[in-house]
């Protein structure tokens, strides 16, 4: 796939249709073949790493940045990815149902909407300048009103 020759909006929309299986997958595995949640996160990830390294390579794309940005990458990963990725591989399958984690996590979406616009004001030489009108932040709202009707008690 040529993702160079795809727009972030349709980027976006194939990957809502490919990460599905990823969100059903742990539940099955567990009950199919007694492989806990985490391990198979593992083993998913290993063929997300092997799957995308090879395809970039292929593309002629260098997977490997400067030793300080690797550092910082691993540690990004070791920390916030780590507990991230734990935490709801682990939830998805005892959730009532497997959507309510990754929905309920999504929500970040809102807050990484908010931080950009106010990281690339504040640190310009760091971050990007990003686009940022009342519409887009009102739809998001919109999905705190959603996460308010799947948490709120019965």
């Amino acid at each position: 796939m040529n993702t160079s020759a795809l727009g972030w909006m349709e980027m976006s929309l194939i990957a809502v249709f490919t990460i599905i299986p990823s969100w059903l997958s742990p539940g099955f595995f567990e009950k199919n073949f007694g492989v806990r949640p985490e391990v198979f996160m593992i083993w998913y990830f290993v063929g997300v790493v092997l799957g995308s390294s090879s395809f970039l390579t292929f593309r002629g794309i260098s997977v490997i940045p400067s030793f300080f940005a690797c550092i910082l990458m691993l540690g990004m990963g070791l920390t916030f990815g780590n507990i991230t990725n734990m935490l709801i591989f682990a939830a998805v399958p005892i959730a009532p149902n497997p959507g309510l984690p990754p929905a309920i996590v999504n929500v970040s979406s809102v807050c990484v909407f908010i931080f950009a616009f106010i990281l690339s004001r504040m640190l310009p030489a760091y971050f990007d300048k990003v686009q940022f009108d009342i519409q887009h932040l009102l739809g998001m709202l919109v999905t705190i009103g959603g996460l308010y009707l799947m948490v709120r008690p019965r």
